[in-house]
C-alpha cells in the first residue's frame, strides 16, 4: 500500500469508529424514541460504508476490490432512505410521509438486490494513486 492508501484507509477507519460509536450511543441513550433510532440507523450505514471501504482499498486482486465494493456499498444504498427516515422523524412527520419512507426504503432493498448482480458496478479499476476504486 502506498502512502495515500494508508492515509484514506486511516480517515476510513476513524470515520467509521465515530460514527459507529456515535450511532450506538445515540440508541443507547433512548432506545425507544424513533428519532434516536432512525438516527442510528443512519449512522450505522455511514459506518458501514466506511468499514468496508477499507478492504476494497487494500485488495491485491480487481476481483477481491469489486467483492468489497459491493459489500461496502450495501450501507451507501440506504443512506438516503435512512437520511429521509430520520429527518422526518426529527421533525414530526412519520405520519405524513409514512407512505414515502416506506418506498425510500422499498428502492433502497432493490438496489440492495441489484448490488450482488453485475447491474450495480460492474468492475473497479485504478483511480489517481489507488489500485482499486
Amino acid at each position: 500500500m502506498n502512502y495515500y492508501e494508508i492515509l484514506l484507509c486511516a480517515s476510513y477507519l476513524s470515520n467509521f469508529v465515530i460514527l459507529f460509536s456515535l450511532g450506538v450511543f445515540v440508541f443507547i441513550v433512548n432506545r425507544k424514541s424513533v428519532v434516536n433510532r432512525t438516527y442510528s440507523v443512519y449512522s450505522l450505514s455511514i459506518a458501514w460504508w466506511s468499514l468496508f471501504s477499507i478492504p476494497m482499498i487494500a485488495a491485491s486482486s480487481p476481483e477481491q476490490a469489486l467483492f468489497w465494493d459491493r459489500v461496502c456499498l450495501a450501507g451507501v444504498i440506504f443512506i438516503p432512505s435512512t437520511f429521509f427516515h430520520f429527518t422526518c422523524s426529527f421533525l414530526k412527520l412519520n405520519a405524513a410521509y409514512k407512505h414515502l419512507i416506506r418506498f425510500f426504503h422499498v428502492v433502497s432493498l432493490c438496489f440492495l438486490a441489484l448490488d450482488v448482480a453485475p447491474f450495480f458496478v460492474i468492475q473497479t479499476r485504478p483511480v489517481y494513486l489507488l489500485k482499486n476504486f
